[in-house]
């Protein structure tokens, strides 16, 4: 999580990677996973998932940490059906 200064205002923005289906959110994490799946897998499948609130937006932070469970529950199956569907 991080506060972000925009023209509309303040804004907090959500972020996590998910890489082959680790949800990872330190960005040397992120880059070591990547490398090892490259160099054990010779693959990488990754994303970066981002979820920006507007300051001014009444959402109380359990219904945004509510709609953060949903949209990841969502996206990882997605992403799972994604990386199924790629060759070996």
């Amino acid at each position: 999580m991080s506060r972000v200064n925009t023209p509309a205002g303040p804004s907090t923005v959500y972020f996590w990677y998910d890489v082959n289906g680790r949800i990872l959110v330190e960005p040397v994490k992120v880059k070591l996973a990547s490398l090892a799946d490259a160099l054990l897998d010779r693959r990488t499948n990754g994303a970066v998932v981002i979820v920006q609130v507007h300051g001014g937006q009444q959402e109380s932070a359990a219904e945004i940490q509510d709609f953060l469970e949903q949209l990841m529950g969502s996206l990882r199956e997605y992403l799972q059906a994604t990386d199924d569907a790629r060759p070996k």
